[in-house]
Order: structure tokens, then sequence, then C-alpha cells
């Protein structure tokens, strides 16, 4: 499972504490040390006793104009359980911010 422990990637939902995460992605580095991603190993997170398919979340994300990329990882809620978490690139042509692009997402 690949993880992340950069505080950039997950500073915001780790409150700035400095551990990896496994980010629900498979893959493996080579004999020269590149990362090849091969399939993903989390399809599916529980959110408060509901299943969500991450990747509708993410199909849902990118259908927007300005979204050029997207992944969508699960992320411990105390509450909740898990929630869905988005990584989103938008298009550099992009007239809107981020927050339009969650009135579709907002059933997730």
């Amino acid at each position: 499972m690949i993880g992340a422990a950069h505080p950039d990637v997950l500073g915001a939902q780790l409150g700035g504490r400095r551990e990896a995460r496994p980010i629900g992605d498979v893959g493996y580095v080579d004999e020269e040390g590149y990362l090849y991603v091969v399939g993903r190993g989390a399809l599916k997170l529980v959110s408060g006793g509901f299943t969500v398919h991450i990747e509708a979340v993410e199909a849902t994300l990118v259908a927007h104009p300005d979204v050029g990329d997207v992944a969508v990882m699960p992320v411990r809620d105390d509450d909740l359980g898990e929630v869905p978490h988005a990584v989103v690139c938008l298009e550099e042509t992009a007239l809107s911010g981020p927050k339009s692009c969650s009135r579709g997402a907002a059933r997730y």
C-alpha cells in the first residue's frame, strides 16, 4: 500500500502532525527506484454507516469543467469513522474556485 508522509500533502487532515498514512493505492518500486501505481486497494469507505464509492466521488468531481484531475482517499474521522478527502488539480483555464466543485460532491 502506498503511503504519504509529506506535510504539504497531508497537513490539513492531520493537524500538522508528521506521520505516514496509507492512501489506498497499490504499486511497486522498480530496481531503478521508479514508483509505479498499478491499482487501488480501497475502492469504498464507510462514513457514518453509509458506503461511499471512491470512484463515484472522483467521477462527480472530474465532471466539473474546471477540474483536470482528482484523487479521493479515505481519512479517519472521530465521528463518522471515515470521510472522503479529495485532492483536486484545476485546469489552467479554470475560472471558478474549489468551492464550486463541492456543490456536486456534497451528497458524498
